[in-house]
């Protein structure tokens, strides 16, 4: 029942009009809501409590039988309380019901009983809050919740969280210009409300007006020491790369720790009891794990857990950390005792616990987790969503699919919307794939990844147009790199339009508001495969510069330096030029390492590096080590195998690949299988060499190499009908490796067929126009042509007989060839021994 004016509270249906009344001017309504005892009366101005006994036509005739009882009315309901306050503690239950319904996920009944608690008290603040965090939550029409937060503001003006709630919501449809200025109507309310000040910041931060933010989150500090502004500001700092301001914005908040409470009034937390210096320390591990510095990151989390020992968060970010490393018995340590510190226990555990057990090969494991977790968090989405994945993955489609639509139905969220149409995808599902996508932005118009989803799923079809539509609409909506980056590789992957996707790229450094170390990675590694070193160089170091902990950066400058050094001619022939090449190369190597010593591609490209220098001893040392530190990595087992294999020991070799073999199945298990069976087929052990090559196309049928090494090897053991097979449908499961497309086209040229041959040379050259080994292979196309004069090829025959496909200039062999490049980090698509060939 609203509290507003008497005569709106006369004329609601709540009320009954007594009939018998002789005048109307004495007509009485009495009040017939439940939970009231004694009913309420109201005789024209006046408001008085009726036992049941007296509402009657009879008693009140009159106002002057109304007036002579008025006394034993008010002696007879003494009892009572006003009811104004009878009418708010009605309003206090069924909020509180309310928000029952919302946990147990039942979000109609919950707005429903909100609506009810407005009838009663339009003013209250609480329910018109709870209503439209709902109706954002669950995707209403955006006039209906926009009209919602308007009516809410027009009965409670001066309400700072409601105008807190009404920017957000203005800032995710696309208004920022709105969402300002209620902001700012919230600050000249409550000018150093911390909560406003935080989430305006953040979302000028988010639209790239980084000194914008930066005055926000400072001009809130110096008026008060707020606990969550600091953490925002720190983290500012780092993503613009100012690793050390962030570093003593969080030294002076643990300085100033003692003034903040234990759970900061005026910035939520969703958990009770939250100690502010273990949020601090927190925060500032994540930033430092950000930079590489992950020992460090420890470091500061084990100081959280002392400071607190009960809050499940620290423990979580231990286990994430563990996880990253790829430590994963280490890191379901520290999630168990995230679970059993007691208190709130964050959502998240329960779904990375899950991940976790699938890559422990305990599918049961992770489902009892997921199922115990549904139990208790009913209304949370994010649960059945990464059910749904982990039974996609095992393969059950018909059960992922009824899981995605159970988490829609809680709540529609972009993520859902994007994982359920990459599934329908790979089922073939291709309209029902795009319905989805489509239906994700309409729930989330500022969720980059769905735009990078939806585009590259449209260039798959083959719709490359639809698909860069996609991306600059995303972009029109928000100025990010993940979009830019995503956009870049479109044109890269499907366009082949290159310097599109530099100028993309060089845009996406210009992104300081968000960490973008991937884009700098990215440009460096395209200017390295176009064999531009010196700009390759230069942008590897300009990252470096911003981010001077970054492992990913360093590898990238060692691999331009090994590069550099293999194919500079001027670089062979000054010794000391060489030296101090390599010199610089073991040194990038080695802060790569540094800076995180659990980067596995680090201590991988690092060990080939030292192997195709010759260096045997010192690549096994740094091959095993990387193994003692990342023992679930794949392909550092691959590598180590290929060492012994090179060094003759192939009973070692064999027992290295077999533990590899072993390990949680990925994706680098194809590439594991592939460098097998290459050496076994040197090996000359041809049947086992058929069967890992069955084993690793049972893994990934669209893996090229796989297909090269196994069309060479039926040429030469099996037959040429068997061989051409292979390459033909070879090309149509990987039609984008051109060293396949090469294999092919000499293959063919072996059986007489020229023109194939170059048909298939020309094919190769529209996949990739820049490639030099695609080249220099065609250049001595063309020198066998002229030497066979049309006729002959007994160059080819020789090479046959012999069992090699030799580059003579780059003396490496075909087999040596594909199996070095499927050692390249799958980060830097850069083969740093292309140019060498190892002694057997």
């Amino acid at each position: 029942m609203s509290l507003v004016s008497l005569s709106a509270f006369l004329n609601t249906q709540s009320w009954r009009t007594c009939d018998c009344c002789p005048f109307p001017r004495y007509r009485k309504r009495i009040c017939c809501l439940k939970r009231i005892l004694s009913p309420l009366c109201y005789c024209e101005s006046r408001r008085k409590h009726f036992p049941l006994l007296y509402i009657t036509c009879s008693s009140i005739h009159s106002r002057q039988n109304a007036n002579q009882k008025e006394d034993s009315i008010q002696q007879q309901n003494n009892q009572y309380f006003e009811d104004k306050k009878i009418l708010k503690r009605i309003v206090r239950e069924r909020f509180q019901t309310a928000k029952k319904a919302e946990n147990k996920g039942d979000w109609k009944l919950a707005i429903k009983l909100l609506t009810r608690c407005l009838e009663l008290d339009s003013k209250d603040a609480h329910s018109w809050l709870a209503l439209a965090k709902l109706k954002m939550k669950y995707c209403f029409d955006l006039q209906d919740i926009r009209r919602c937060l308007n009516e809410a503001l027009q009965h409670r003006p001066e309400n700072v969280h409601l105008l807190h709630a009404f920017a957000v919501f203005e800032y995710k449809a696309g208004f920022p210009d709105t969402a300002r200025q209620l902001f700012l109507k919230g600050l000249s309310i409550e000018k150093d409300n911390g909560y406003i000040y935080q989430a305006w910041g953040l979302m000028e931060q988010r639209l790239g007006n980084i000194d914008r933010a930066r005055e926000l989150f400072q001009e809130c500090l110096q008026m008060d020491a707020n606990v969550e502004v600091f953490i925002a500001l720190g983290m500012l700092e780092a993503k613009c790369g100012n690793l050390q301001q962030s570093r003593d914005i969080f030294e002076t908040a643990l300085k100033k720790s003692n003034m903040f409470p234990s759970s900061q009034g005026k910035v939520k937390k969703s958990s009770s009891g939250w100690h502010p210096k273990a949020g601090i320390y927190r925060a500032w591990a994540s930033v430092e794990e950000s930079f590489g510095s992950v020992s460090f990151a420890m470091e500061l989390l084990s100081k959280a857990i002392s400071e607190c020992p009960m809050e499940s968060e620290t423990y979580f970010a231990m286990a994430k950390l563990e996880y990253k490393r790829k430590n994963w018995s280490e890191a379901r340590k520290w999630i168990q005792l995230a679970e059993s510190v007691g208190g709130t226990i964050n959502v998240a555990i329960y779904s990375f616990w899950a991940i976790l057990e699938e890559k422990l090969d305990n599918i049961d494991g992770a489902r009892q987790l997921l199922e115990k977790a549904s139990r208790i968090y009913v209304a949370d989405c994010s649960i059945l969503q990464t059910w749904a994945t982990i039974e996609q993955r095992a393969g059950n489609v018909s059960k992922a699919r009824e899981l995605f639509q159970k988490s829609i139905n809680i709540r529609p969220n972009a993520p859902a919307f994007v994982a359920w149409a990459l599934m329908e995808e790979r089922e073939s599902n291709f309209e029902a794939a795009r319905k989805l996508f489509q239906r994700a932005l309409l729930v989330d118009r500022v969720h980059s990844p769905t735009y990078n989803a939806y585009a590259l799923f449209e260039a798959r079809r083959g719709n490359l147009q639809k698909a860069r539509d996609i991306f600059e609409e995303g972009l029109g909506r928000m100025f990010s790199p993940c979009i830019l980056h995503g956009y870049a590789q479109l044109e890269l992957k499907y366009g082949n339009d290159i310097s599109k996707a530099k100028k993309l790229l060089l845009q996406g450094t210009k992104c300081a508001y968000e960490d973008n170390s991937f884009i700098w990675h990215s440009l460096g590694h395209l200017q390295l495969l176009q064999r531009d070193f010196n700009k390759a160089i230069h942008t590897f170091e300009q990252g470096i510069s911003r981010y001077p902990q970054n492992s990913l950066l360093y590898l990238g400058l060692a691999l331009c330096y090994a590069a550099f050094l293999r194919e500079s001619e001027c670089i062979a022939q000054d010794q000391q030029t060489k030296t101090q090449y390599l010199h610089w190369t073991r040194q990038n190597f080695e802060k790569a390492i540094q800076c995180d010593p659990f980067h596995a591609h680090a201590w991988q490209s690092w060990g080939v590096f030292e192997l195709s220098q010759g260096k045997y001893e010192a690549a096994r040392e740094l091959l095993e080590r990387g193994i003692q530190n990342c023992p679930s990595h794949v392909a550092l087992w691959q590598a180590l195998g290929l060492l012994e294999a090179q060094c003759g020991n192939m009973t070692k070799a064999r027992e290295i690949f077999a533990h590899g073999s072993c390990l949680p199945l990925s994706s680098s298990h194809v590439r594991l299988y592939h460098t097998w069976a290459c050496c076994e087929l040197r090996a000359g052990t041809i049947e086992e060499a058929r069967r890992l090559l069955e084993e690793a196309l049972k893994f990934d049928d669209t893996h090229g190499p796989i297909w090269n090494v196994y069309g060479m090897l039926e040429e030469h053991h099996g037959s040429v009908h068997r061989a051409r097979a292979l390459f033909e449908k070879g090309i149509q499961r990987a039609p984008k490796h051109v060293h396949l497309y090469v294999s092919y086209g000499l293959f063919e040229f072996r059986q007489g067929n020229e023109t194939k041959a170059e048909e298939l040379f020309h094919l190769a050259f529209q996949i990739d126009p820049h490639s030099s080994y695609l080249k220099e292979a065609f250049s001595k196309f063309n020198q066998m042509i002229s030497l066979s004069g049309r006729k002959s090829i007994s160059p080819f025959l020789e090479m046959r007989n012999k069992h090699k496909r030799t580059m003579s200039h780059l003396k490496l062999s075909w087999l040596e060839m594909d199996l070095l490049s499927d050692l390249s980090s799958p980060f830097l698509a850069t083969d740093i021994c292309a140019s060498r060939s190892f002694d057997v």
